[in-house]
């Protein structure tokens, strides 16, 4: 049983994209913000990992809260209007503009495990939890008490592979994701989407592989439907194929 805690503050600029550079797509059209400022982020967690059956089995949960002063976002200035940097209405065109927030806070926990059946198959999980919330928005007060936009509250994901270099290697994953808020704090549904990969050894330094993203062809939403868009999907069913080379090195 291994205990830890941490306790931390970071810092992140605005990029020159968020500072300098609009772009459009399709009806949406995001302006940037020169008067952007950085974002500050203070947090701390705690948690527990066991391990047992000789290191077979690992199990770990941890708590943690984030805090963050003046986070960057994408605000609609037809749903949050702010006079000072969004620009006049265009017909037909849905506008954002990247500003500033106020404060978010983001309490959860995470619980993940690890199982070595055999020396050859493992299977893998976690699951997260987390409440990311606007705390304040000063001249968006409509915005408060709301969700962070695109971070749902639920997450799990699973994994098992099974190795042999001899035969094959092959991996199953998959990733179950709940409701989420989009940038017009329109919900987006919760989906699970689920990947798998293969390959094997030809010789001494070639590999080659198979590789199948979506596999159930879940159809799922990216970015909520507006009075002006139809919603965007998400990723469809895609493979892809190819060989890896491993060149020895030279000494």
């Amino acid at each position: 049983v291994s205990w830890a805690a941490s306790v931390y503050r970071a810092f992140r600029a605005p990029t020159l994209n968020e500072l300098y550079r609009s772009f459009r797509q399709a009806n949406n059209l995001t302006d940037a913000n020169a008067s952007l400022t950085a974002e500050r982020l203070t947090g701390g967690e705690t948690g527990v990992a066991l391990q047992g059956l000789n290191h077979r089995l690992q199990v770990r949960g941890t708590f943690f809260f984030n805090e963050s002063v003046n986070p960057i976002s994408s605000v609609s200035c037809q749903v949050n209007p702010i006079p000072s940097i969004c620009p006049p209405p265009m017909a037909n065109t849905l506008t954002f503009v990247r500003a500033n927030l106020g404060r978010t806070s983001a309490p959860g926990f995470e619980v993940d495990w690890l199982a070595q059946l055999t020396s050859r198959f493992q299977l893998s999980g976690g699951y997260q939890f987390v409440d990311a919330t606007i705390i304040s928005a000063p001249g968006q007060p409509s915005l408060v008490n709301t969700w962070v936009a695109q971070v749902p509250h639920n997450v799990l994901t699973f994994q098992a592979r099974f190795t042999n270099p001899s035969l094959v290697s092959f991996s199953v994953e998959g990733r179950l994701i709940g409701m989420q808020l989009d940038t017009n704090q329109l919900p987006m549904g919760s989906f699970f989407v689920l990947d798998a990969m293969a390959s094997r050894n030809l010789t001494h330094g070639v590999e080659v592989f198979a590789a199948a993203e979506n596999l159930l062809n879940e159809q799922y939403v990216a970015t909520a439907a507006t009075s002006l868009s139809p919603p965007q999907i998400g990723l469809p069913i895609a493979a892809r194929f190819g060989m890896r080379f491993d060149f020895p090195s030279s000494k």
